[in-house]
């Protein structure tokens, strides 16, 4: 990913658990409601209407 950083980029985590994970600035966390919006239907569907599920 090079110079690829969450600044300069859309780097987000959701719901993550384990050893690392953690919670703070240089980690934006997606809420919920936020996370409704990232979907597979919404990412696949492209114009014709396609429903991958």
């Amino acid at each position: 990913m090079g110079d690829a950083t969450w600044q300069n980029a859309r780097f987000l985590e959701y719901r993550n658990t384990g050893a690392g994970a953690t919670v703070n600035g240089n980690r934006p966390q997606l809420s919920d409601a936020q996370a409704a919006d990232y979907t597979p239907q919404k990412y696949l569907a492209g114009t014709d209407g396609w429903n991958p599920m």
